[in-house]
């Protein structure tokens, strides 16, 4: 059975988000002296990458109910 695996983002991307949020954060806490404005970048990127894994687990759970209903209908004719 052909599994495709989800795609990951890569190392680089992760690293820039990484770094710009934490540019982000350091620039809140010493120029703005308010860190939870410099939170906000990280909790955004955080709600997006979750997003994209539920979205990617709706999309496996259609697949394995479509898999399982062609399943069905071989085994009835």
């Amino acid at each position: 059975m052909d599994r495709s695996t989800p795609p990951r983002p890569s190392p680089r991307i992760v690293a820039f988000v990484g770094v710009v949020c934490l540019a982000i954060l350091v620039y809140a806490i010493l120029a703005l002296g308010n860190p939870l404005v410099g939170l906000f970048p990280a909790f955004a990127a955080l709600v997006c990458y979750v997003g994209w894994r539920f979205l990617l687990a709706v999309e496996e759970m259609a697949d394995g109910l479509q898999r399982l209903a062609a399943a069905r209908e071989r085994e009835e004719r």
